[in-house]
């Protein structure tokens, strides 16, 4: 109880500061003792700071409760398909220290490795102490089990039933929490986004890979065995291409960054007249950036291959909100954005299609977090747990 009185408590003040200690017990119906008792803890564990004096009727004014944002940090972990991300964030979500990873061949037990080696290095950072690390938060893409910290399938990274949190918990002897990316970029719109006061979203992002999550009555919809929101696995042609998984026709093969790249690069070999050529001139490879620059000087290729990765999310997003009467669609990633054009396109596309009690009050919106929105969410994912089960003695 005590533990969970402090969840409470940290909780409270983080989002309403400042806050005397009076306040709080009022707030919560919670007695002053146990108040007093909980925020000694607190301050004690660089949680909360004391900062300020309250308005008072009479007598001696009361001290003010801060959150402090710094007291402590976590390490962020970002697993895509095809490279990986750490970084190290304060408690207010905000990017301490990010360092990109590119590993050639980014499969199987070598994205255990680099993961290894990547936390590693960061723990090394000068300034951000272990006794300071409040956890690691893991976001992987595919079907993973939050509850044990399996990734229990993903076919791009060949990912089968492994069980990272156990891995690196006992690596670094630091806890060590996991969840799928697109769960916990929905998450990190609740909590640190323009979207907090929705209690029904789907979340659809779009990068290497193509994912979605559903937040429906305040709850994350996970399914069975974490398996909801395999939205790139929806089949939208069976006769067309082969995807990874087995299936025929898979969205994932028409929308992801791979499957637009693909295309691009052959309509080039075929001889299309691209504003691109002159693009990738100047660049290594084709980007998204490059993609969207594209599309915003009309280029030919880049409108018709946006409209077509238009026409097949929406055909996605149709079913999904039949399905689960959203009030919000938020679209992020690489691939959607900034680029006005693609998010403008598939809104018309959707309110078109969707039946019109469903989407006469819905929203269509692009994600709020920034370019950081990854390691946002893993924070998202240890606030889920952290606040849940107050574990602040760590």
């Amino acid at each position: 109880m005590q533990e969970l009185n402090r969840s409470i408590i940290l909780d409270t003040i983080r989002k309403e500061e400042p806050l005397s200690r009076s306040d709080i017990a009022k707030r919560l119906s919670i007695s002053p003792t146990t108040v007093a008792t909980a925020v000694k803890e607190l301050i004690k564990n660089g949680f909360v700071i004391e900062g300020g004096e309250g308005h008072s009727s009479g007598g001696r004014k009361p001290i003010l409760l801060r959150f402090n944002p710094n007291g402590k940090h976590i390490i962020a972990v970002s697993i895509t398909n095809s490279d990986l991300s750490v970084g190290i964030m304060n408690l207010a979500a905000e990017t301490l220290y990010k360092k990109h990873y590119e590993a050639p061949r980014f499969f199987g037990q070598r994205v255990i490795e680099v993961v290894k080696d990547a936390i590693k290095e960061t723990l090394d950072q000068p300034g951000t102490p272990k006794e300071d690390c409040l956890g690691i938060a893991i976001i992987a893409p595919g079907i993973v089990d939050a509850n044990s910290g399996e990734i229990l399938y993903n076919a791009q990274l060949d990912l089968h039933n492994v069980n990272i949190v156990s891995i690196v918990r006992e690596e670094f002897q630091i806890e060590t929490w996991l969840d799928n990316d697109v769960n916990a970029l929905m998450l990190a719109e609740k909590e640190f986004g323009d979207y907090k006061t929705f209690r029904n979203i789907v979340y659809v992002k779009l990068t290497d890979g193509v994912g979605a999550g559903a937040y429906l009555n305040n709850r994350i919809f996970r399914g069975h065995n974490g398996g909801a929101g395999e939205f790139g696995h929806i089949s939208v042609d069976k006769s067309g291409m082969r995807c990874e998984c087995g299936n025929n026709g898979c969205l994932e093969s028409y929308i992801s960054w791979s499957a637009i790249a693909g295309r691009i690069e052959l309509a080039l070999q075929r001889g299309r007249k691209s504003i691109l050529r002159d693009l990738m001139n100047t660049e290594d490879k084709l980007s998204p950036v490059l993609f969207k620059k594209g599309v915003e000087e009309r280029d030919p290729l880049c409108i018709e291959v946006a409209e077509d990765v238009g026409s097949y999310l929406t055909s996605g997003l149709v079913n999904i909100i039949h399905l689960y009467n959203p009030e919000v669609v938020i679209l992020g990633g690489e691939v959607i954005d900034h680029n006005a054009f693609l998010l403008k396109y598939t809104k018309e596309q959707l309110y078109k299609k969707t039946m019109r009690v469903l989407s006469q009050d819905l929203k269509v919106v692009p994600s709020s977090l920034g370019e950081d929105y990854e390691l946002i969410g893993c924070v998202a994912v240890l606030f889920q747990d952290f606040f849940r089960i107050g574990e602040f003695s760590r």
